[in-house]
């Protein structure tokens, strides 16, 4: 079973690097994609973003990092920001990675992909 779920984990990892690259090609900077690496202000607070995120997470900081990742999760669904929630989507499924939770992590790389 450990198999078969390592197996399908390096699966959605190559097809996330696939896409990921392809759309790193073929798009240009756009107005939504520099909302990327600026700060999100959520309601009551404070401002996070994709960069801040990356630094939790490299620092090992995991809850930070989740709870910071959820906050602009929710923001990117109300906003109809189907880039910024497929690269929230795929860090939360970094953080479930490094954790060793590996059902969650695949579960949030599935909801990346769609």
């Amino acid at each position: 079973m450990e198999k078969k779920i390592f197996i399908t984990f390096i699966l959605i990892l190559f097809t996330l690097f696939i896409t990921y690259n392809k759309i790193g090609l073929t798009k240009t900077r756009t107005a939504s994609n520099a909302v990327l690496s600026n700060n999100i202000k959520i309601k009551d607070s404070t401002p996070i973003g994709i960069d801040s995120i990356k630094k939790l997470l490299n620092s090992k900081k995991y809850s930070n990092a989740l709870k910071h990742t959820l906050l602009a999760l929710d923001h990117s669904k109300q906003e109809k920001n189907l880039e910024l929630s497929y690269k929230l989507n795929n860090i939360i499924g970094d953080i479930f990675r490094e954790i060793r939770s590996y059902e969650k992590a695949l579960s949030y790389y599935n909801k990346a992909l769609i």
